[in-house]
């Protein structure tokens, strides 16, 4: 029969049990870690996440916006973007819209579809006139 094994306490584990726990431990871990980082892999960035068809909320002003910034108005793309603000340190700023038309990219069309967008002055809330 043999000499009777020592009682163990429910505590003390051996060491496959140990390895299991461990193993478990570290898979909850895990888990935990990528449920607190996922929504930062997941969600995107609020410059990528904006729509060209969607209407901006604000009036950029011509005359102060950098190429990003300008980037993001409607049917106007990076280059375009570039275009407009090399033309306003060569040739001064913006008096009025209308002034968009002398780039080469401008048609009368993309002006009139801009008008609700951009502003020569102050930048204001849409549907407010600037001061």
């Amino acid at each position: 029969m043999g000499a009777p094994q020592p009682r163990r306490a429910f505590w003390h584990l051996v060491e496959r049990d140990q390895i299991l726990v461990f193993g478990l431990g570290v898979a909850l871990l895990g888990m935990g870690a990528v449920r607190y980082v996922a929504p930062c892999w997941t969600s995107p960035s609020p410059l990528r996440s904006l729509d060209a068809r969607e209407p901006i909320r604000y009036q950029i002003d011509l005359n102060r916006a950098d190429a990003s910034e300008l980037d993001l108005l409607p049917g106007i793309g990076p280059k375009t973007a570039a275009e407009i603000v090399e033309y306003r340190d060569k040739h001064g700023p913006f008096r009025q819209i209308e002034d968009l038309r002398q780039l080469p990219r401008m048609s009368r069309d993309r002006v009139e579809k801009l008008r609700g967008s951009v502003t020569v002055g102050v930048s204001t809330p849409a549907g407010e006139a600037p001061r």
